[in-house]
């Protein structure tokens, strides 16, 4: 390998004693390498690119970078080995892990030194950050400001970090379940999808642990352990719409505060406010119910236009099918009495003949006989 200057993939592991902080291998013309896993004493310091590095300790080994990019960086069991980094971007992950360090007690002055796995170069991570079942370790990012998806610190035993620097996060931070670690204070924190902090919250800068926050749009949980933490910050953010959801189990967490819609949960979401905060979903949950609402609102108005305009119908037929019938206020004329006219002097009358009808006689008439001679009336 001593004249290499690339690699696709070395592996430099298991060496056992015959490598170690005394004697150690040299490829120091390697430029880049595509996959790097080191656990033993490898002077790489001309290494500048890297896919994949992997840093094994546990061997009493320093590593010197002048590294400027990685895809992806992992370190494990971090303990006795110094890392020297130039400024470090991280294309892809970061994972830290497995580090257990000894306990040293507070009056040493070293002590936070000796136990800091020194990843202060790191500037940016590219995909997501993730710093677990780590021991007594002091996790220095202190120059990190971006990360493209997500930061998890997750089941650390007495540890700490600092990021004191970051400001976005393209998806979620999370924070949780680190046994007697303190969570780290976000001063300049900006932006996250979701927020998720669960354990110690650290109370230093009283309630107001994401001073710099402009927007979360989707949920910020705090489940905190320590009795002190005042939720009452974080309901005024969440008041003034810098926070989406929230969920918060501390004091003051909104039982007691009147907000817009009169919220008395500790869990203030946007369905219990009066239009504060709410998200994408909801209001587009919204414009839906409306429009399904004045559809079927133009539907039934519809419908009953057409049953009307049917029923109008269906009356005319029958009405022209029923005789009139025509009722009438004025009496018919009375007949005249004819009986009780008197004659007037000088004058007659002629009497109708009492009722109308003709009757036929009983005997039909008979003729005279014709030899019958007539013989004139003598006066």
């Amino acid at each position: 390998m001593k004249n290499a200057t690339a690699f696709d993939g070395l592996q430099l592991v298991n060496f056992g004693d015959a490598v170690d902080g005394f004697t150690e291998m040299s490829i120091r013309d390697v430029k880049s390498a595509r996959g790097f896993e080191i656990s033993s004493c490898v002077a790489i310091d001309d290494l500048q690119s890297a896919d994949r590095l992997h840093l094994i300790g546990d061997s009493g080994c320093g590593y010197h970078f002048s590294l400027s990019s990685v895809l992806d960086l992992t370190l494990t069991n971090a303990y006795n080995m110094a890392l020297s980094l130039s400024t470090l971007q991280i294309n892809n992950s970061l994972l830290v892990e497995s580090s257990t360090y000894p306990v040293i007690g507070d009056t040493d002055p070293l002590s936070v030194y000796q136990n800091t796995i020194q990843l202060g170069a790191i500037a940016s991570v590219g995909s997501g950050a993730t710093i677990t079942s780590n021991e007594n370790a002091h996790v220095a990012l202190g120059r990190l400001t971006s990360v493209g998806e997500s930061i998890s610190l997750r089941n650390n035993t007495n540890c700490t970090c600092n990021f004191d620097q970051i400001s976005t996060i393209g998806k979620n931070l999370e924070m949780i379940d680190n046994v007697g670690t303190t969570l780290p204070l976000l001063p300049n924190l900006e932006r996250a999808e979701n927020i998720h902090l669960r354990g110690l919250i650290n109370t230093t800068a009283g309630p107001n642990i994401f001073p710099a926050l402009t927007y979360v749009p989707g949920t910020v949980t705090v489940e905190a352990w320590n009795d002190d933490f005042n939720c009452s910050k974080l309901v005024s953010q969440w008041h003034d719409r810098l926070i989406n959801n929230l969920i918060c189990n501390g004091t003051d967490n909104g039982t007691t505060i009147s907000t817009p819609s009169e919220t008395n949960n500790a869990s203030a979401t946007p369905s219990q406010s009066s239009n504060n905060g709410l998200s994408q979903g909801a209001w587009a949950g919204i414009g839906v119910g409306v429009a399904v609402i004045i559809l079927g609102f133009v539907v039934a108005l519809v419908w009953v236009v057409l049953h009307f305009r049917k029923r109008l119908n269906q009356l005319a037929g029958k009405e022209e099918k029923l005789v009139p019938i025509q009722y009438y206020s004025e009496q018919d004329p009375a007949e005249p009495n004819i009986r009780n006219l008197q004659e007037v002097h000088g004058s007659s009358v002629v009497h109708e003949k009492p009722g109308d009808q003709i009757y036929e006689m009983l005997v039909p008439p008979t003729e005279l006989p014709a030899n019958l001679g007539f013989r004139p009336r003598k006066y």
